[in-house]
């Protein structure tokens, strides 16, 4: 709670905690009791975030060479994500910081398997995705220059000049600015 503790709190936390423990199972152990509340004691190599950061440092020193041997690496690092993070406790600041950065993160490698699969001639499998991206953030540049390559490595070269187009249009009415030269 961040901010007044409601009176039934500290039973919720210990019907949640209990709950919790027996989802576990064995690694159950790895919660402990303490004084202040309770820890969950995990091993950063544990952590989906560690394996995302890991998994994408080798993914981009191998993808210069072997864009197609670095996608499963990126896939796998993409698959990790399974729905928004920590979407019901953004209200905490710390929290809310942490999730901005698992955020840029996810844009990251979702950029990075784009820009893989398309040097690896994979376009169509990445073109849906890189729409997605686009979409949930449309002033973004690299989503656009990475949806403009997908479209055009999948024939759709008149389309990929009208994202440009209507992004240039947009990105001027909104805030002013012109695209960077890439975008020419």
């Amino acid at each position: 709670w961040p901010t007044e503790m409601p009176d039934s709190a500290r039973q919720a936390l210990h019907t949640h905690v209990s709950r919790l423990r027996a989802h576990l199972g064995v690694a159950a152990t790895r919660l402990q009791t303490r004084l202040d509340g309770y820890r969950l004691d995990l091993d950063p190599a544990d952590l989906d975030v560690t394996q995302a950061r890991g998994l994408l440092a080798t993914a981009r020193t191998r993808a210069p060479r072997d864009p197609a041997g670095a996608l499963p690496l990126l896939r796998e690092a993409h698959a990790l994500w399974r729905g928004p993070v920590l979407a019901d406790l953004t209200d905490v600041e710390a929290i809310a910081t942490a999730v901005e950065g698992w955020a840029q993160l996810h844009r990251d490698i979702t950029d990075a398997l784009i820009g893989c699969a398309l040097d690896a001639g994979e376009a169509a499998t990445v073109v849906g995705l890189a729409g997605d991206m686009h979409a949930a953030d449309p002033l973004r540049e690299p989503a656009v220059l990475l949806l403009m390559r997908a479209l055009a490595a999948t024939g759709r070269a008149p389309e990929a000049l009208r994202t440009g187009r209507t992004y240039r249009t947009r990105l001027a009415e909104e805030t002013g600015l012109d695209p960077s030269p890439a975008l020419a």
